[in-house]
C-alpha cells in the first residue's frame, strides 16, 4: 500500500514535469514565430519578407516573426501615403510570396516602393487598390537584373517610377530582370526627366536600363514611358549587349494598353534602342512616342541590333509617333535610325492588324529614312496606312524596299501621300516585292506614286505577283502606273491588266473634267467574251488639301497663323488587277457613262491599231497604255435558237448586248455630306484617311486614308500638313522638289451663248460694227494728234489750242480699246450669227462716249478757229 502511494505521487509529479514542459515549449513557439497567416500593416514600418523552408520570416521594426506560411500587407491609413517599403526576398527553391491589400507607398529618395530580390510572387488582393511610387531613381516595383517577378491577382496596381526609374522594372542605370503579369488591373508608369533624355518605362528598364524580359500572359495592362522610356520595354538608351536590343516582351494574352514616351516605342525599344517583340495573343493598343517611336519597334534614331517583330495571333491597333518628321512605323523602326537595316517583321496565323505610321514612317516596316527590313505576311489580316511619305506596308521615306513578302492573308495597304501602298516611300530605293497566289491584297497609293512598288521619284527594283493572286491596285496615275517598278516602266510586271484612264495633263496632273468625275467612285465591271460578269472593281475617289491664294499668288492665311485650305477631290485613274487566262472586256456599269465600254491599245508596239478586247494566257498579259471610253458594244449578238415546237421558227435568245445608249448623268455626291469619303487620318480599320471603297472581291476594304487627312468603307488617306510647315500648292509637305503643283482652274468668263454647248449659241453683228467703229476713231483721232504735233505754225494761241485737243485725242483710246477687249471675251465668231445679243447695250454705250469725245475734240478745233482773227485784229 506503501508503495503504490509512492508510486502515484512519482507519476504525479513526472506529469506535472511533463506538462510544464510542453507549455514551455508552447510558450516559446509563441515567442518566436506563428504557425498560421498574419497580416502585416506597412503604417508600422518597413517590412521585409523573406522566404525559408518552412514558410516566410517576416521583419519588421527590428523583431522577426518565423515561418509565415501566407503573407498579407496592409494599410491602416491608405489615404495617406507612407514612405515606409517593403522588400521581398526569394531563390529558386524557395519563392517569396506576398499578397498587397491596400497599401499607399511613396518611398524616399534612391529607395524603391517595393524591391524584389531573387525569386517572388505578388498578388493583388481581390478588390484591393493598391499604388506604389518609388523614390528619386527607383523603380515603383523593383525588379533588377537576375530576378524576376510574378504580379497576379484580381485587384489592382498603380507603379510609378521616381526620377528616372521604371514604373515596374529597374532604377536608373540598372537593367531590369524578368516580369511577368499573368492578372489584375495594372496601371505603370515611367518615372520622368529634368533635362536631355531621360526617362524610364512604365514596364521594364529604367534611363540607361535595359528592359529584360516582360511577358504578358493576362490581366488588364496599362503602361506609359516618360522621356525616351518605351510604354513596354527598354528605357531610354537602354541596351543590354548579350541581346543587342532595347528588351525582350511578349504578349500572350491580356488587355494592353502601351505608350511610349516621346522618343520610345509604345512596345519595344526605348531611345536610341530597338525591340525583340512577340505576340501571340491579346488585344493590344500600342502608341509611339510623340517625337518618332514605334507602335511596336523600336525607338526614336534606333541603333544596334536590329529590330525583330513577330505576330502569330492577337487583335493589334498600332501608331507610330511624329506628327511632324521623325515619324516611327507602326509595326517596325522608330524615325531616323543609324542603322538602317529595318530589321525582321513576321505576321502569321489569325492576327487582326492595324497600323498607322507617323510622318514618313510606313504602317508596318520602316520608319522616317528607315528601310523596310524583311516583311513576311503569312495568312494575317492587315489593314496599313503610311504617314505622309511613308508606304502602307515597306519603306520610309528615303528608305530602301528591302525584302516585302506577301503569302497569304487580307491585305489592305494604303500610302502617305508620296508613298506606295506596298512598296516603298517616297524617294525610296529599290528592293523585291512578291505576292504568293493565296493572298488578297488591295493596294492604294498616295500621290504620284504606285500602288504596288516605288514611291513618288524611286523605284521598286523586283515586283512578283504570282497566278492566282487577288490584287487590286489603285494610284492617281500623275506619275505611277497602279503597278510600277520605275516611272512608266511596267513591261517586267506580267499577267496584271495595268491600265490608266485618259485625263493625266502634260504636267502629270489629273484632270478629272477630261475623263473621270470629280470625286466620283467609278465602277467597272470584268466581262468575257459572252458577256459574263467574271469580276467588278472600283475606282477610288481621294483628296488632297489645297493652300488658297489671293488674287496675286499670296498664301491666305486664317487667325491662327495657318495657311487656309481647302479639299481638292479626285478620282483615282490607274488601277491593276490579276485575272485567269480568257479573253475579257472592261464596262463601267455605274452609268457615269453610260454603260459605255472602254479602249485601249490591243497591241502596245503599235499604238495605232487599238482595240477592246485583252487576252490572258498562260498567266501572260500584255501591259496596256491610257484607257477611253467608247460607245462602241463589243459583246456578240446573240443568234436566235430554232423552236422545236415550232419547225422553221426561233425563240428569244434572252438578253443581248448592254445598253450602251445616252443615260442621265449622274450628279458626285458631296463627299463632306455623307459621300463616298470620310477623312478620319491617323487610324485605319479593317472596315477606315478618307479615302476609298474599292470594292475588293474577298479582300479587306480600304480604310481610311483620314487619304490621313486618307481610307474605312470609303475612304482615302487624307493629305494633313505638318505642323509649322507651310505646304505646297499640291498639298505636298515642303521638300519634295520638283513636284507640279496642283492648279485649280480659274472660272472661265461665259461666252455670248453661255456654256458654249448649247444649241442657241450666237454672236452678234451689230456687236462687230461697234466695236469696229469705236476702234477706228480711235485710230483716225490718234493720227490726227500726233500730225498735229508736227504742224510748222508757231503762234502762242495755236499751240494752246493743239494741246487741248491732244488730250482730248488720247482719251479716244479708253473706248477703243475697251470696245476690243468686251467683244473678244463677250463673243465667239465660231458660233452662228445673230444681229443683236444680250451684249449689244455695253457696245453701244461704249460707243457713245467715243462719241462724246469726239465732240468735244472738233468743238475745241472751231472755237479755236474762230478765236484766231480776233487776236489779229487786235
Amino acid at each position: 500500500m506503501c508503495t503504490n502511494k509512492k508510486t502515484a505521487r512519482k507519476n504525479r509529479k513526472g506529469c506535472k514535469a511533463f506538462l510544464c514542459a510542453v507549455l514551455a515549449g508552447v510558450m516559446v513557439f509563441g515567442v518566436s514565430g506563428v504557425a498560421f497567416a498574419a497580416d502585416w500593416y506597412i503604417d508600422n514600418g518597413d517590412i521585409t519578407v523573406e522566404a525559408g523552408e518552412g514558410g516566410h520570416n517576416v521583419t519588421q521594426s527590428g523583431s522577426t516573426t518565423w515561418d509565415d506560411t501566407e503573407v498579407v500587407i496592409k494599410q491602416n491609413d491608405q489615404e495617406n501615403a507612407t514612405s515606409n517599403t517593403v522588400t521581398v526576398k526569394g531563390d529558386e527553391n524557395n519563392k517569396a510570396e506576398v499578397t498587397l491589400d491596400g497599401v499607399n507607398i511613396e518611398a524616399e529618395s534612391g529607395k524603391a516602393g517595393v524591391k524584389v530580390e531573387g525569386e517572388a510572387d505578388i498578388t493583388l488582393a481581390e478588390g484591393s487598390e493598391n499604388k506604389v511610387t518609388g523614390g528619386s531613381g527607383a523603380a515603383g516595383v523593383e525588379v533588377e537584373a537576375g530576378d524576376s517577378v510574378t504580379i497576379r491577382g484580381e485587384g489592382s496596381l498603380e507603379a510609378n517610377g521616381g526620377l528616372n526609374g521604371a514604373g515596374i522594372g529597374s532604377g536608373e542605370r540598372q537593367h531590369a530582370g524578368d516580369i511577368t503579369i499573368e492578372g489584375g488591373t495594372v496601371n505603370a508608369n515611367g518615372g520622368g526627366y529634368i533635362q536631355g533624355n531621360g526617362g524610364g518605362a512604365g514596364i521594364g528598364g529604367g534611363n540607361n536600363g535595359h528592359g529584360g524580359n516582360v511577358t504578358i500572359n493576362g490581366g488588364d495592362v496599362t503602361a506609359t514611358g516618360q522621356g525616351g522610356g518605351a510604354g513596354i520595354g527598354g528605357g531610354s538608351n537602354g541596351y543590354n549587349a548579350a541581346t543587342g536590343n532595347g528588351a525582350t516582351v511578349t504578349v500572350n494574352d491580356g488587355k494592353v494598353n502601351a505608350t511610349g514616351g516621346n522618343q520610345g516605342a509604345g512596345i519595344g525599344g526605348g531611345f536610341q534602342r530597338t525591340g525583340d517583340v512577340t505576340v501571340t495573343g491579346g488585344d493590344i493598343t500600342a502608341q509611339g512616342g510623340s517625337t518618332g517611336g514605334a507602335g511596336i519597334g523600336g525607338g526614336l534614331y534606333g541603333w544596334g541590333e536590329a529590330n525583330t517583330v513577330t505576330i502569330t495571333g492577337g487583335k493589334i491597333d498600332a501608331t507610330g509617333g511624329g506628327s511632324a518628321s521623325l515619324g516611327g512605323a507602326g509595326i517596325g523602326t522608330g524615325g531616323r535610325g543609324s542603322s538602317v537595316a529595318g530589321g525582321t517583321i513576321t505576321i502569321t496565323g489569325n492576327a487582326e492588324i492595324t497600323a498607322q505610321g507617323g510622318s514618313g514612317a510606313a504602317g508596318i516596316g520602316g520608319g522616317d529614312k528607315q528601310n523596310s527590313g524583311t516583311i513576311t505576311i503569312d495568312g494575317a489580316a492587315v489593314s496599313a496606312s503610311g504617314g505622309n511619305n511613308g508606304a502602307g506596308i515597306g519603306s520610309g521615306a528615303d528608305g530602301a524596299i528591302g525584302v516585302i513578302t506577301i503569302n497569304s492573308g487580307k491585305i489592305n495597304a494604303v500610302g502617305g501621300q508620296g508613298g506606295a501602298g506596298v512598296g516603298g516611300g517616297a524617294r525610296n530605293q529599290g528592293g523585291t516585292v512578291e505576292i504568293g497566289e493565296n493572298a488578297s491584297v488591295t493596294a492604294i497609293a498616295g500621290t504620284g506614286a504606285a500602288g504596288v512598288g516605288g514611291g513618288t521619284y524611286g523605284k521598286a527594283g523586283t515586283i512578283i505577283i504570282k497566278q492566282g493572286a487577288k490584287v487590286y491596285a489603285f494610284s492617281d496615275g500623275t506619275r505611277k502606273w497602279a503597278i510600277d517598278i520605275d516611272n512608266g516602266t511596267l513591261s517586267q510586271i506580267e499577267g496584271m491588266l495595268n491600265g490608266r484612264f485618259e485625263g493625266i495633263s502634260d504636267k502629270g496632273k489629273v484632270d478629272d473634267t477630261t475623263a473621270l468625275p470629280l470625286g466620283t467612285e467609278v465602277t467597272l465591271n470584268i466581262v468575257d467574251a459572252d458577256g459574263n460578269v467574271i469580276d467588278t472593281i472600283t475606282l477610288p475617289v481621294f483628296y488632297e488639301n489645297k493652300v488658297l491664294k489671293d488674287e496675286n499668288g499670296k498664301t491666305i492665311w486664317d487667325e491662327n497663323g495657318n495657311p487656309k485650305v481647302e479639299k481638292v477631290w479626285h478620282t483615282y485613274h490607274s488601277f491593276a488587277l490579276q485575272l485567269p487566262d480568257g479573253e475579257y472586256y472592261i464596262q463601267n456599269s455605274d452609268n457615269q457613262y453610260r454603260n459605255q465600254f472602254t479602249d485601249y491599245p490591243y497591241d502596245v508596239a503599235d499604238l495605232s491599231d487599238r482595240g477592246m478586247l485583252f487576252v490572258v494566257k498562260d498567266g501572260q498579259m500584255l501591259n496596256y497604255d491610257e484607257i477611253n471610253w467608247t460607245d462602241t458594244n463589243p459583246l456578240p449578238t446573240p443568234e436566235p435558237k430554232p423552236d422545236p415546237e415550232n419547225p422553221g421558227g426561233t425563240v428569244d435568245p434572252g438578253p443581248g448586248q448592254p445598253d450602251v445608249s445616252p443615260g442621265e448623268p449622274v450628279v458626285p455626291e458631296n463627299p463632306d455630306n455623307g459621300g463616298t469619303i470620310t477623312p478620319d487620318v491617323p487610324a485605319i480599320t479593317p472596315d477606315t484617311p478618307g479615302v476609298i471603297t474599292p470594292a475588293t472581291p474577298d479582300a479587306v476594304v480600304p480604310v481610311a486614308q483620314v487619304l490621313t487627312d486618307t481610307p474605312a468603307a470609303a475612304n482615302p488617306q487624307a493629305v494633313t500638313i505638318p505642323e509649322q510647315q507651310a505646304p505646297l500648292a499640291s498639298g505636298q509637305a515642303q521638300g519634295q522638289e520638283g513636284q507640279d503643283d496642283v492648279q485649280i482652274k480659274d472660272p472661265q468668263v461665259p461666252l455670248a451663248s453661255g456654256n458654249g454647248s448649247l444649241g442657241d449659241a450666237h454672236w452678234a453683228l451689230l456687236n462687230l460694227i461697234l466695236m469696229l467703229a469705236t476702234a477706228v476713231i480711235m485710230i483716225v483721232l490718234l493720227v490726227g494728234y500726233f500730225t498735229g504735233k508736227k504742224h510748222k505754225d508757231k503762234q502762242t494761241q495755236q499751240k494752246g489750242e493743239l494741246k487741248r485737243r491732244g488730250v482730248a485725242r488720247l482719251l479716244s483710246i479708253l473706248p477703243g480699246v475697251g470696245a476690243v477687249i468686251a467683244f473678244l471675251l463677250t463673243e465667239n465668231m465660231r458660233l452662228s450669227m445673230q444681229f443683236t445679243d444680250e451684249w449689244t447695250l455695253l457696245m453701244a454705250v461704249i460707243a457713245i462716249v467715243q462719241a462724246v469725245i469726239i465732240f468735244f475734240t472738233f468743238k475745241k478745233h472751231k472755237d479755236g478757229e474762230t478765236q484766231v482773227p480776233e487776236t489779229q485784229n487786235v
